[in-house]
């Protein structure tokens, strides 16, 4: 590059730079329709401070008039959106020298993320879904993201969901099992079943279900792989997030129509009942 336009470059970054840290400023003025009309800018100059800036504004400000537009502004940034909620629920669920998961935003913000991530378009939003699915400590916040998830199908999401229940680790499996029923897909029944066979293996065993720490498995690779580690723990309501019925088997009965309860020789011949040359395993 000739230095002249090198010198153009670079003098452009630094007008960037100064312009967004002024925006930063004003958007911690006192009037709420001030600090509205600098979302705009804010957008404009499109860097990721600027975009993570707008998310933390809808995920979190006080006043839900700015939450609103920055939620508005946040579904007109394309890719730029989805990205800056995702690297915000990477630092939600990061942990801290101990092992532990640092902590999180209240609940209500979390469902605001679920809010967000389900009006934003792209893979994007249905990743940050699948994350806040699979990762949230409040049953609440999982069910409701679950749901956006089933609102849009994505066969990436599904594959994610369907690996995550194959993992076997007693926090993960569960909740992607749910996630499954809503997502409403009759091709993770074999692995729904498998999954249930190999809970209940693990309970003839004395192996229990209950919550540890976990790193996603490596077979979820691609786009639907998410690059976390949790320290799990025990749902904000108080309890593992477990219902009388294993989520495998409210999973299987929602998917088929079937109640055959924790039976896995009636799953599996109904299964191979049902199959057809068309129909196989989601891989």
């Amino acid at each position: 590059m000739p230095p002249r336009a090198r010198a153009s470059r670079d003098l452009e970054a630094i007008r960037d730079v100064r312009a967004e840290a002024a925006l930063l400023g004003g958007l911690r003025a006192s009037r709420v329709a001030t600090r509205i009309a600098l979302l705009g800018g804010l957008a404009s100059i499109g860097t990721d401070a600027a975009w993570d800036r707008i998310v933390r504004i809808a995920l979190e400000d006080e006043e839900e008039e700015m939450r609103s537009a920055a939620r508005l502004r946040s579904r007109s940034g394309g890719d730029a959106a989805p990205s800056a909620l995702n690297r915000r629920l990477e630092t939600w669920y990061a942990l801290d020298a101990r092992g532990r998961a640092r902590g999180q935003p209240e609940a209500e913000v979390r469902l605001r993320a679920v809010e967000l991530a389900s009006g934003l378009t792209g893979f994007g939003g249905r990743r940050a879904l699948y994350v806040l699915a699979l990762l949230d400590p409040s049953s609440r916040v999982r069910h409701e993201a679950a749901a956006g998830l089933a609102r849009v199908p994505d066969e990436r999401v599904f594959r994610g969901l369907v690996d995550a229940v194959r993992s076997g680790h007693p926090m993960l499996q569960p909740r992607a099992a749910s996630a499954l029923e809503a997502y409403a897909d009759p091709r993770a029944i074999g692995p729904l079943i498998d999954a249930l066979d190999r809970l209940l293996r693990d309970r003839a065993g004395g192996v229990l279900r209950a919550d540890s720490p976990f790193t996603l498995p490596a077979q979820m690779s691609g786009p639907a792989q998410v690059p976390l580690s949790l320290a799990a723990g025990a749902d904000e309501q108080g309890s593992a997030g477990l219902s009388l019925l294993p989520s495998e088997v409210s999973a299987l009965q929602r998917l088929s129509g079937r109640t055959f309860g924790e039976d896995v020789g009636r799953w599996r011949a109904w299964l191979a009942a049902q199959a057809t040359p068309d129909e196989g395993d989601p891989r």
